[in-house]
């Protein structure tokens, strides 16, 4: 700070975008097509949403996923008020648990036949 004056600098630099590791991303969509869901055919990801985290940092250092897996019935944006209350009944506990297992599933199918 010099004269009342604060002074930003960047002290690193901005995160890479997520890039998912395609064949975990394929296990993972075998393995969620095994819980009944459909699964859309890979491709970019809408501009802006494919996540510029340290979880985006991480994928260009080692493979990696960050999938999501959507709660049927549910229009409202994540993290909004009509998304809370349109995941907090069954649908929202079928997502997780799908999710969980679908999660379990390939790190299990991974860790006995590594690709």
């Amino acid at each position: 700070m010099t004269d009342g004056v604060s002074e930003v600098h960047r002290v690193q630099p901005d995160h890479l975008h997520l890039c998912h590791g395609p064949s975990l991303m394929a296990a993972y969509a075998r393995n969620l097509r095994a819980t009944g869901r459909e699964v859309p055919e890979p491709g970019p990801s809408p501009v802006g949403t494919d996540g510029f985290t340290d979880m985006g940092d991480l994928t260009h250092a080692l493979p990696a996923i960050n999938p999501a897996i959507g709660v049927l019935g549910a229009q409202g944006m994540p993290r909004s008020r009509q998304f809370a209350e349109e995941v907090s009944g069954s649908a929202g506990d079928e997502a997780v648990l799908d999710g969980a297992l679908t999660m379990a599933r390939t790190g299990l199918g991974l860790a006995i036949a590594p690709q």
